[in-house]
């Protein structure tokens, strides 16, 4: 794995398995891994059909808040390999510094067409 990337995940249902394998816990959800700041996230349940014999698992949208760098502060982070001792920033002092925000949906949808547009 990587430790430098941050992840969130959001269980949609947990079951317990017996018929494959040796009895065990499975966790169903989605799942978001970055490079960047995670800043938040949050989860919606999404519907669910129970008179649908193909919608027989909880789905949900997980929305992530990701703060991604902007230039400057990428150049902030490098050192300063130009060799003269400076602190590089006299030309770009004027660019934001602030992250740029991502907001970033995923989901899994149904295995049924029918619960796939509702």
């Amino acid at each position: 794995g990587r430790e430098d990337m941050e992840f969130v995940y959001k269980p949609a249902q947990m079951f317990e398995e017996r018929s494959q394998g040796p009895f065990h816990t499975v966790h169903e959800g989605v799942g978001v891994m970055s490079r960047f700041r995670i800043e938040s996230s949050s989860a919606l349940s999404l519907f669910l059909d129970r008179s649908d014999p193909s919608d027989y698992h909880q789905r949900l949208c997980l929305h992530t808040t990701i703060l991604i760098p902007t230039q400057q502060e990428e150049n902030d982070n490098d050192d300063d390999d130009d060799g003269d001792g400076g602190d590089d920033d006299s030309a770009s002092s004027s660019q934001s510094t602030t992250p740029k925000k991502l907001h970033f949906l995923t989901t899994h949808l149904s295995l049924s067409e029918r619960a796939r547009w509702k």
